[in-house]
């Protein structure tokens, strides 16, 4: 084999080439059959824990600044202790293992040994404890979310799928609202300092609800949250404040202080919002209740005594008004949500070929257009689509 390095050709017997697999598998053999690898014991704590439906268990030993990923089999796994959990300090019985097809080495666990409480999650009970002595995650002091909020602020990484499924999830479900998304660092040292700026420039904007983010992670990953200031922070703010961070068995202090915690960043988008569908699903039945309940009482008072006819007529007058506004006012609410309402506020529609156009990137250049007002429709042709 003729190969060339810093301009110098030079040739190689292929015989002392390996290819990736075949090192990989070399490895895992020089690995496995270490005799002082095939029985050690580890101590470390207990970070990112998950359980297959098979029953396997999959989790990471982490100390200070190193960290070794662990597997144990349904069979060991189901003899582990009920209270070893995230966080737990532990002391491990295993074997070296190799994924060869990854190229990486893990800790085929036999025995879980546990110590006590991991640091971190001492940390948290401290705080937690303290902040609840305080009152701070008393029911009495959270806020009401609104039923029908105009603004709604996320703090959240910019980036990933978090925020692209929470902004589809708002729009869906109540396209009338106004997003503003602050972008902050959601983990690592930075991350509790980078949240509550986050808070501070929402409260500036004066929304109506704040929605706290973050994807799953170990206890390690969601450590910003909690913070003892970023908890304070969450508890002085004025504007209602909803957590979805991390996955529904996950618990942060901010969860604890917040005036509403989701399990999940989606769900926390669905709480802050009411449902379109379910606003006129609710509209259609009332007025459906409006008459039948019309029909119902005119029919008892025209059973009634024929000498109070004019007494009835009143009271069926007055009832059938005061519905009449309920209804009018339930439809005036429906026809501000339409897209002739909201043209009427100055936004435009962009259609081109008679379909309407959802993304720049469904534009280039020259392509001719019709930009829909209020009013009437406009043609234009695209001079430039701007990256």
């Amino acid at each position: 084999m003729l190969i060339q390095r810093h301009g110098v050709k030079e040739v190689i017997l292929d015989s002392l080439v390996f290819s990736v697999s075949q090192l990989n598998s070399s490895v895992k053999s020089v690995l496995e059959s270490n005799e002082y690898l095939y029985d050690v014991y580890v101590k470390g704590e207990i970070s990112n824990m998950r359980r297959l439906e098979s029953g396997s268990v999959f989790f990471t030993l982490k100390e200070k600044n190193s960290s070794l990923k662990c597997f144990m089999k349904k069979i060991n796994a189901d003899e582990m202790e009920e209270d070893v959990k995230e966080g737990s300090s532990v002391i491990i019985r295993g074997s070296i293992g190799v994924y060869a097809t990854r190229g990486e080495y893990y800790l085929e666990v036999e025995d879980v040994y546990k110590q006590g409480l991991g640091e971190l999650y001492k940390q948290f009970l401290e705080l937690k404890e303290k902040l609840e002595r305080e009152g701070l995650f008393e029911e009495s002091n959270k806020k009401k979310i609104p039923l029908y909020p105009e603004s709604i602020g996320i703090v959240t990484s910019p980036t990933g799928a978090v925020i692209k499924d929470m902004v589809n999830t708002l729009e869906r479900r109540y396209p009338l609202t106004k997003i503003f998304v602050s972008p902050a660092t959601v983990q690592g040292s930075k991350a509790s300092e980078s949240i509550i700026r986050g808070i501070e420039q929402l409260e500036e904007k004066a929304v109506d609800v704040i929605i706290i983010a973050r994807g799953g992670g170990s206890l390690e990953d969601l450590w910003g949250f909690n913070d003892e200031l970023l908890a304070r922070k969450i508890f002085s703010c004025k504007t209602p404040i909803i957590t979805g961070i991390g996955h529904e068995t996950d618990y942060t202090i901010a969860d604890f202080v917040a005036d509403l915690r989701a399990p999940t960043p989606s769900i926390a988008a669905e709480r802050a919002t009411p449902s379109m569908e379910e606003i006129q699903r609710s509209l259609q039945s009332t007025t459906d209740h409006i008459r039948d309940l019309t029909m119902k009482k005119a029919s008892e008072l025209k059973a009634g005594v024929e000498d109070n006819s004019y007494r009835v007529k009143l009271l069926a007058k007055s009832y059938a008004e005061k519905k009449k506004l309920e209804l009018l006012r339930m439809e005036n609410s429906l026809r501000h949500m339409n897209h002739e309402a909201i043209l009427g506020k100055g936004y435009v529609l962009v259609e081109k070929n008679n379909e309407l156009v959802k993304s720049k990137n469904n534009l280039k250049e020259k392509d001719k257009i019709t930009l829909v007002f209020k009013d009437g429709k406009v043609k234009a042709k695209v001079s430039e689509v701007v990256k």
